[in-house]
């Protein structure tokens, strides 16, 4: 089986004992280099995530491996596009959803809500994975948890409250979510212009 990282090629025979060394040999290019692994060509499949998982089951018949990866400082400035694109969208429905809950929430905007808490928590992993690789964003990890919104929505669930979820949502976390784009659309900014400048 061959792998190849850019322009290094690794040989592996087929069998379960060099998964470990096919992973470590992954890992430490990507460290070497200040990379990530965007995707896996594996024999022509195109795999986005749980990759040694992926190869896991198959190393008995792969024949080849490509790693496709982007320098973190590229892949986290794609990151905060991608959450900024996520806010333009979110920011208006949640100021609808609230006047939902304050008129009383049909099974759409119960729909609505759960896809929402998943964007939440979406939103949490994508500030902590930026903070921890963007010093200029170091603080935002603190700033943006949501642990608070998501009790306090929990709790307002379970006392079926509708007007304090419209509360949270109106009060809490679309102030938040403001918050959060601006630093976002900042940092963008500041990004595009010091690439100008390069």
């Amino acid at each position: 089986m061959e792998l190849k990282i850019l322009d290094r090629i690794y040989v592996y025979e087929n069998n379960e004992s060099v998964l470990e060394q096919l992973m470590d040999d992954v890992n430490q290019f990507m460290h070497e280099s200040n990379s990530v692994i965007v995707q896996m060509d594996i024999d022509g499949q195109i795999v986005f995530d749980d990759f040694f998982e992926y190869i896991s089951d198959r190393i008995e018949e792969i024949k080849k491996i490509e790693v496709i990866s982007q320098s973190v400082e590229v892949f986290t400035n794609e990151v905060l596009m991608t959450a900024n694109e996520y806010l333009e969208r979110s920011i208006p429905l949640i100021s609808l959803l609230s006047d939902e809950f304050y008129q009383g929430p049909k099974q759409e905007t119960w729909e609505q809500f759960e896809q929402l808490i998943e964007g939440l928590q979406w939103v949490e992993q994508t500030i902590q994975y930026v903070s921890h690789n963007k010093p200029s964003c170091k603080q935002w990890q603190e700033t943006f948890r949501w642990s608070t919104e998501l009790a306090d929505l929990e709790q307002a669930v379970k006392q079926q409250d509708m007007v304090l979820i419209g509360d949270i949502l109106r009060y809490e976390v679309l102030t938040r979510l403001e918050m959060l784009k601006k630093e976002l659309e900042q940092e963008i900014h500041n990004g595009v212009i010091s690439h100008d400048l390069n």
